[in-house]
């Protein structure tokens, strides 16, 4: 299918780096979790789907474009490790997309994600989190991976076979000063290329964030923060930078044993350089986030409005609603949802590049045939409108697919 079009695509850079990704969190393993190995318990889950479908725009293409039909496979795989006082979480998710037109290319996406952390002392915490893709902007990520806090704001930006790899790292020291508050120390540093991205207008790029947060406890449910951060954008090839400093004041509300939210507002002080123009503003910043695990529920919702990095060379004003939903509705049938919307301008004047609005929306059902082996249905929706442009762009897709989930296997100890 297509053999021509495709022969050239090369597959074999893209291993190393994986390989690389996984020897990083094995390594990282080692020291956020004292003891992994022997001292640790174990659990492995290896899961597989496949899906077959029909996508109406698979480029998103505005006014006259060419429909398709779309196989995909997704091998993925969660780890876990933990002691009395430590533990680490690691997903892995492989997704490979195959489409019957000549005009698009074929797809595939490796997503590395890790959560760890130990317990040094009775006062003291340390955390490690970081993810490792190599994905290209036409979609959101894959469903298996959680929602990202809101930091990816150029999904849907560029429907053309553009790769791109993402590292982030998140370092963080939390300390309890007393019974009822403590403070936390964090550092995040993202690194973002791009492969095939010339004449696109996409540029590599750093963005580091630092943060010191103070909590205290009002009482058993409720919380109150304070957290002062800064932040330095930097996209060398283009000599662009930003620095912005943000002051956010907020409240957390344990609603239940499996359900938070957490609401900060505040405000924002923006220093952007593009090549030799200088430009100084300010605004408001807004972070609400909301998190279920339960038996039958597992949600993650955040909206967010802030000064976000941007792979076309800049930061970015970003609005954003990312919801990711999994709901049973009976023993055997469950329901799943994940939405992207977002309202991208630049943080002074116009740009007919970066100023847009996207949205993305996937309900699906699945159907638990045996203990191990799922069926599912899904409709996938998206819309694309830049300012400049009086015309939109919209897709529909529809997919059936099936699934195996191995059961949880435990070891160690």
């Amino acid at each position: 299918m297509n053999s021509s079009r495709r022969a050239g695509r090369s597959y074999g850079t893209k291993w190393p780096a994986a390989r690389a990704g996984v020897s990083l969190v094995i390594g990282l393993a080692g020291g956020i979790v004292p003891g992994a190995g022997w001292g640790a318990e174990w659990s492995v889950q290896p899961a597989v789907s496949a899906a077959v479908g029909h996508d109406s725009n698979p480029l998103l293409a505005i006014g006259a474009h060419e429909s398709s039909s779309v196989a995909s496979i997704t091998p993925s795989m969660r780890i876990r490790g933990k002691t009395e006082r430590s533990g680490i979480d690691v997903g892995l998710a492989l997704n490979y997309r195959y489409y019957s037109s000549d005009q698009v290319e074929d797809s595939d996406r490796q997503i590395l994600s890790f959560n760890s952390f130990s317990q040094t002392s009775e006062r003291t915490k340390l955390g490690l989190s970081g993810e490792f893709r190599r994905d290209d902007l036409r979609q959101i990520t894959d469903s298996a991976v959680d929602v990202d806090g809101g930091r990816d704001s150029d999904v849907g930006l560029i429907q053309t076979d553009v790769t791109r790899n993402w590292r982030t790292l998140r370092p963080s020291w939390t300390r309890s000063v007393s019974e009822r508050s403590s403070v936390q120390l964090s550092y995040e540093f993202t690194d973002v290329g791009f492969d095939n991205a010339a004449g696109t207008g996409l540029v590599d790029y750093t963005d580091q964030n630092l943060a010191l947060t103070y909590s205290r406890n009002i009482n058993p449910r409720d919380s109150f923060n304070v957290t002062a951060s800064d932040s330095r954008f930097r996209a060398s090839a283009v000599d662009n930078s930003t620095d912005t400093s943000r002051l956010l004041f907020g409240i957390a509300r344990a609603f239940s044993e499996t359900s938070n939210g957490s609401l900060a507002v505040g405000a924002s002080k923006t220093r952007a350089t593009v090549g030799n123009n200088v430009d100084r503003s300010s605004g408001f910043v807004l972070e609400a986030n909301a998190r279920e695990v339960s038996d039958t529920m597992e949600l993650d919702g955040t909206i967010s409005h802030d000064v976000s990095p941007s792979g076309i060379g800049q930061s970015i004003q970003s609005d954003q609603l990312r919801v990711r939903l999994v709901r049973g509705l009976t023993p055997k049938l469950g329901f799943s949802l994940r939405a992207t919307i977002l309202k991208n301008k630049v943080l002074e004047g116009s740009d007919p590049n970066v100023d847009r609005r996207y949205y993305e929306i996937e309900p699906a059902l699945d159907y638990q045939w045996m203990p191990q082996w799922f069926f599912r249905a899904a409709y996938a929706y998206r819309y694309q409108k830049f300012d400049v442009d009086p015309a939109s762009a919209t897709g529909s897709a529809v997919y059936v697919g099936v699934a195996y989930n191995w059961r949880r296997q435990f070891f160690g100890r």
